[in-house]
């Protein structure tokens, strides 16, 4: 299904994926829809699927829900962009999340809105906002705190978030719970204009985990990368022919309707 939609001030195609809808913007239609974003006072968020996330939204009608209920989709991951071609969706390249977030660290500096960390082990956040004020110069972050909370420190978490006056928002908690939870609070959130669920980025910027060389993200290898360094993603790896049977199953209802 394809439907056109504004974006950015030009017209841009929605493409969907396994009943997940996707935004189809170049990376500079991204960046200037974040800086509109920004200039805004409305309050709005942003999620990165790649196959993983796709499977997992297929059978959790609630998570679905909250990906769908983004206002910004961007396609993460080169299998993505394999379905897209293969049911014919406008989805040209992936835009990767961990960069979509660098391009956005750049955007505050220049602008000087302040960004939250929120994700990560104890102690990750703040080494990434350290990395990334060096790498930026001028950027704010104003606060920062680990992933690992229950419901029951949910309300102290949005207090200091809304304390903090950050216009940006990074939710790094790994998929499902970081979506669900920006769909579930964004309504709380004062001064945020924008978040963000961005699975691991936090550890590569904090330097705990290291991202794959130019080479292998450059031809959409990064995955294969992932898998010479940790077993869990190995296994995680080894589900993808149950992804591709996915596809070409919604590519035969498709053109039998």
């Amino acid at each position: 299904m394809m439907i056109i939609v504004a974006f950015g001030g030009r017209m841009s195609k929605k493409a969907e994926i396994l009943g997940v809808k996707f935004d189809t913007p170049s990376r500079e239609e991204l960046a200037e829809k974040l800086n509109m974003i920004l200039g805004a006072e409305e309050r709005e968020y942003l999620v990165t699927p790649n196959p993983e996330i796709l499977m997992c939204a297929d059978k959790d009608e609630e998570y679905r829900d909250a990906l769908n209920c983004a206002n910004l989709c961007i396609a993460d991951g080169v299998g993505v962009v394999w379905a897209a071609k293969v049911l014919g969706e406008p989805i040209k390249e992936r835009i990767p999340g961990i960069e979509i977030g660098e391009q956005l660290l750049s955007i505050c500096a220049e602008r000087g809105d302040g960004v939250f960390f929120l994700g990560g082990k104890t102690g990750v956040a703040e080494k990434a906002a350290h990395n990334m004020c060096l790498k930026y110069d001028g950027l704010i972050v104003s606060g920062t705190h680990h992933g690992y909370f229950g419901d029951e420190d949910n309300e102290r978490i949005i207090d200091l978030i809304n304390a903090s006056g950050a216009s940006v928002l990074y939710v790094c908690m790994g998929f499902p719970k970081q979506e669900k939870w920006i769909y579930k609070n964004i309504q709380y959130l004062t001064d945020v204009k924008l978040s963000l669920a961005l699975g691991g980025s936090l550890d590569v910027y904090a330097g705990v985990t290291r991202r794959a060389p130019r080479l292998f993200c450059r031809i959409g290898l990064e995955w294969l990368w992932r898998c010479f360094f940790s077993a869990g993603h190995f296994r995680r790896v080894i589900r993808l022919p149950i992804y591709i049977l996915m596809v070409m199953r919604e590519k035969i209802e498709k053109t039998r309707a």
